[in-house]
């Protein structure tokens, strides 16, 4: 009878450890599918919030670029206008504006086997600094804007430059930029800082320009754009 329980319990105990690894089995095959599925889950709604921000910028995109469109076309009495535009994707790369009576100012330089063509309309003094003698030109060519005025007769000057000459071209904004006391930084200040920076590649020229107006400029707002152009003619 000993040896018949003995046997019975080891086999009970064989069937536990069985049991025991088919739960353990069972429950690791669950934990590594949940673990799948929890992964899973994550991976989608990641996927689903990146398209969603995509389809925000994209529509974002849309509509600041129909903004930039106008709203309405010209009523003019020689003209019936009429326009349609759209675009194969979200976001296109047509645009299209209309302006009536529209003025630009405008400067054009060619510089080719050292030589400088110069054209403006209606843009500040050119400045050429002259490395050979330290001294700075003004280039004036009083001309109207172009469209103020139907066959205005704007001209052309040409110069020769030299290796270490500089070009500089400034809009408006830089010459007329006022302080506290609204005094404009004028166009002296302008040869000074040109002069002052004049051994400096082109950058540094700009920079040191730029850091002379904000000096000068203080606390008083920017009331216009502020472009500057340097081109230091290489040997």
């Amino acid at each position: 009878m000993s040896v018949f329980l003995s046997r019975r319990i080891a086999l009970t105990n064989k069937d536990l450890e069985f049991q025991l690894d088919q739960v353990r089995s069972l429950s690791e095959k669950t934990l590594s599918q949940e673990r799948e599925a929890h992964e899973a889950e994550m991976q989608r709604r990641l996927l689903t919030a990146d398209n969603e921000r995509k389809t925000r910028e994209l529509e974002d995109a849309r509509a600041l670029q129909l903004s930039m469109l106008p709203a309405n076309v010209p009523s003019l009495p020689n003209l019936d206008i009429a326009v349609s535009m759209e675009t194969a994707t979200e976001v296109g790369g047509d645009y299209y504006d209309f302006f009536v009576m529209l003025t630009m100012c405008l400067a054009l330089i060619r510089i080719k086997d050292g030589t400088l063509e110069y054209a403006s309309a209606g843009m500040p003094p050119l400045l050429l600094y002259r490395k050979e003698s330290g001294k700075i030109e003004q280039m004036v060519l009083k001309a109207m804007p172009l469209g103020a005025f139907i066959d205005f007769p704007y001209v052309r000057t040409d110069t020769s430059v030299s290796p270490g000459d500089i070009v500089l071209l400034a809009s408006d904004g830089l010459i007329e930029l006022f302080n506290d006391e609204r005094e404009p930084f004028g166009i002296d200040r302008l040869v000074e800082s040109l002069k002052e920076s004049a051994d400096e590649p082109a950058d540094e020229i700009i920079w040191h320009i730029l850091e002379n107006g904000k000096a000068w400029r203080g606390n008083a707002p920017l009331y216009d754009d502020l472009t500057i152009m340097a081109m230091k003619i290489r040997g």
